[in-house]
């Protein structure tokens, strides 16, 4: 069996036919924040996205900047993949080369994730760190104030999400 031959590029506003695709990736999860075909497109258009194809040509995974806040920092978020063509690295290669993408276009800056489960495993798995939700602005926690899934908060402790936060800054120093 031949090892798949992966391709990743960075999404353009040219690329809208496969955000609906994308979109429909993150509503399907149901572990991750969805994303609506009109918020892939600007993640396209801003230059903020990476798409990964197979040997086919077909998409098989996405990564992107999906937001920067008042202190500088970027997240890395919709890391999302082919339900089909999972486990072949097609996560990992898009979460390199999103992270290659934000060094460039946002230097000096902390990068950082917030993972679900499956993402938990991809990001221990390429070196990144566990951080505490106080080592990131409170801005990255509003939308928290609407999510179904939001742990029950103790008073006196720091805010929990049901997500776990990872530095990714370190990856590409």
């Amino acid at each position: 069996m031949q090892k798949e031959t992966l391709v990743s590029r960075v999404a353009t506003g040219n690329d809208s036919e496969l955000a609906a695709l994308i979109s429909g990736w993150t509503v399907e999860s149901g572990s991750m924040l969805p994303k609506t075909q009109d918020q892939i497109l600007q993640l396209f258009e801003s230059g903020n996205s990476v798409l990964v194809f197979d040997n086919d040509g077909s998409l098989v995974s996405h990564a992107a900047v999906t937001f920067t806040y008042p202190d500088g920092s970027v997240e890395i978020g919709c890391v999302i993949t082919d339900k089909e063509k999972r486990k072949n690295g097609a996560a990992t290669t898009a979460v390199k080369q999103i992270l290659l993408l934000a060094k460039d276009k946002y230097p000096n800056v902390k990068k950082f994730a917030l993972a679900n489960e499956a993402s938990s495993v991809l990001f221990q798995k390429i070196g990144a760190t566990k951080i505490n939700t106080t080592d990131l602005c409170i801005e990255v926690w509003k939308p928290c104030s609407t999510c179904p899934r939001i742990p029950k908060q103790i008073n006196g402790q720091s805010f929990v999400c049901c997500d776990t936060p990872f530095d990714l800054t370190k990856l590409i120093e």
